[in-house]
């Protein structure tokens, strides 16, 4: 696969007994055939314009690699993030359970922005309720800071994140759209968590 912007995805869903049931059965497909669009959409996606156009994001793939699997739905996704996608998913498990709420977060895979979007079905229509954060700063685990700062004289810790700060922030997105949320469906609070 050719290297480009990469997306992790975390999908975590709030209902009923039965559609919470569904993202280890989703998870257990996905190990079983890792296309997405098969699994998710009943059939392949012919090329990269047809994922674009049904998920939002260039490719979408399942991964191991981070995240909870089979707690919730991890996918990896290509430049974009993958919000049709997410409504997609919405969509469906609110046939099931007509109060189901989808968090989903979010985070480049090198530090550029983090966000958290809660999806709701309201009449028809599907709500959402999103916060993202664009960040300026390089992106380092703590043990990489030091020499990172000797290597590049002109930076200063200022212009600096650690990856644990970036969860905080991405833990601050999920505050902030957990509480938009709350505001239009204050029912939702007695089984939406951040």
């Amino acid at each position: 696969m050719q290297l480009i912007d990469h997306i992790q995805n975390f999908i975590t869903v709030y209902g009923n007994e039965k559609v919470r049931s569904l993202v280890p059965e989703i998870c257990r497909r996905l190990d079983l055939d890792a296309d997405v669009g098969i699994v998710l959409y009943g059939k392949s996606f012919s090329n990269t314009d047809e994922c674009l156009k049904k998920t939002g994001a260039y490719f979408v793939e399942p991964s191991k690699d981070f995240g909870s699997w089979g707690d919730e739905i991890t996918l990896l996704s290509g430049r974009r993030i993958p919000h049709q996608l997410m409504a997609h998913i919405t969509w469906f498990m609110s046939k099931i359970d007509p109060n189901v709420v989808l968090k989903y977060k979010y985070d480049h895979v090198e530090g550029n922005f983090v966000g958290t979007s809660f999806r709701i079905v309201e009449k028809g229509k599907i709500r959402f309720f999103d916060e993202i954060v664009h960040i300026d700063s390089t992106v380092l685990f703590e043990e990489e800071v030091d020499r990172y700062l000797a290597e590049n004289e002109n930076e200063s810790e200022d212009d600096i994140l650690t990856w644990a700060q970036l969860w905080e922030i991405q833990s601050k997105t999920t505050l902030v759209a957990l509480t938009q949320l709350l505001k239009e469906f204050p029912n939702c609070r007695k089984y939406v968590s951040t």
